[in-house]
């Protein structure tokens, strides 16, 4: 097996949308255990968590070795108007690949053996990247990474404009775009704008389409009464040679 992956995510120990430390700790010990014949790392960006995520994460001693924390610290995260600014904790993480494919997962993504199948047999190439869209656990509905027992999120057209699953490309890639625009500090948008640079410079690829969308989105409710600020579209991208490098 030619290619290896570095699975990259960002979280907070915050209580975001109610319970997210209870669901990344149930999506990280389902992608690790489904990804152990994978060449691959998990690396795990906490954006100035009080009590960082890895003295609360439980990791079993056998994966330890392949999960990084990186602690982004509060005097770093308080220089920023936003609470949570995910395009920079990405970024960061990006920046300590090890692997040839960088995979950007949301915390409480689950991924399924249709996708662990696909690496395992090298269906990825350098000239393309690829993004799917997700599946939506129902409430109280069994974490059965199944496509046939959960439905699809609702997507429209771009596809990749919407709800993400998987957005994997070569690190080679990530690093020629520069990342994610960190001008976008707020929410929304910060995916369209990474994915039409690199429509740019690579071939995008419907991964969905390809995997029956084999990716999956545990459930959560919504916090009430937080307005959310909204990056615009037309930000501008200022990212120097030192994107991702937080001082």
């Amino acid at each position: 097996m030619k290619n290896s992956v570095s699975f990259i995510l960002c979280s907070k120990n915050d209580g975001y949308e109610n319970d997210s430390l209870n669901r990344l700790q149930k999506s990280l010990l389902h992608n690790l255990s489904i990804t152990e014949e994978l060449d691959r790392e998990f690396i795990i960006s906490d954006w100035g968590s009080d009590i960082p995520l890895s003295e609360v994460i439980e990791v079993p001693d056998k994966y330890k070795n392949i999960v990084r924390w990186n602690y982004i610290p509060k005097h770093i995260c308080s220089k920023y108007d936003s609470p949570f600014v995910e395009v920079l904790a990405l970024n960061s993480a990006a920046r300590l690949s090890t692997k040839n494919f960088i995979a950007r997962l949301d915390q409480d993504i689950m991924v399924g053996l249709l996708f662990i199948q696909s690496l395992k047999n090298d269906e990825y190439t350098q000239d393309n990247f690829y993004f799917s869209n997700r599946r939506d656990f129902k409430k109280d509905q069994e974490l059965r990474c199944d496509p046939d027992f959960v439905q699809l999120s609702g997507f429209g057209n771009p596809y990749y404009h919407y709800a993400v699953g998987m957005l994997m490309l070569p690190k080679s890639l990530w690093f020629d775009v520069r990342g994610y625009n960190e001008s976008m500090i707020y929410y929304c948008h910060m995916e369209h704008d990474f994915i039409e640079r690199c429509k740019a410079k690579s071939n995008l690829v419907n991964l969905g389409e390809r995997l029956n969308y084999d990716f999956y989105h545990i459930y959560h409710d919504r916090s009430e009464g937080k307005a959310k600020k909204l990056n615009h579209t037309n930000m501008p991208f200022l990212n120097t040679e030192n994107w991702g490098i937080l001082k």
